[in-house]
């Protein structure tokens, strides 16, 4: 009950916080996300400028380290106020609260937002009305491609928060 409360409660922060770093970079950049769209539709637009890949790095910079970071330091806080959970919990809450945000930003972002509203702020210029932006099956494949990384995201979690636990005892 302990690990899923701490999926549930850290997961759903983090996708709120991670949406809204989402929804910001979209509005002012949509193409600094043309690598998260099908090689189609990447065809039919310019390639990124030096400035949208620099955007694309500095919004990284802010993304990965909360998407990573937060699970490893949930993991390593609850080993310790519940040292008689072991490395699977650690794991379970880790992968876990990666797993919550992959499912919102797959049903909330990519169907809800991108695929079945399609705002026009998204909407990259010179794309208006493109068939991409309804494939719901891609981002179903993208969803499917990420979970060996919410796997891995688990293990080093609770390889961290284990080896600390351990090193402090």
């Amino acid at each position: 009950m302990i690990v899923a409360r701490s999926v549930v409660t850290t997961g759903l922060t983090l996708s709120l916080v991670l949406t809204a770093v989402i929804f910001v970079t979209l509005w002012h950049e949509p193409r600094i996300w043309l690598h998260d769209m099908p090689q189609s539709f990447q065809d039919r637009v310019p390639p990124k400028s030096d400035r949208e890949i620099a955007l694309t790095w500095g919004y990284s910079a802010l993304f990965l380290p909360l998407f990573f970071g937060v699970p490893i330091a949930s993991t390593i806080r609850l080993l310790r106020r519940n040292p008689d959970l072991g490395f699977w919990s650690g794991f379970a809450n880790a992968a876990g609260i990666v797993l919550v945000f992959g499912l919102v930003d797959l049903v909330l972002i990519d169907w809800l937002v991108i695929c079945w509203i399609t705002p026009s702020f998204i909407v990259v210029p010179g794309t208006e009305g493109a068939p991409e932006y309804k494939d719901y099956v891609f981002h179903a494949v993208g969803f499917a491609i990420g979970l060996p990384i919410m796997a891995t995201t688990g293990i080093v979690a609770a390889a961290l928060a284990t080896w600390r636990q351990r090193s402090l005892d």
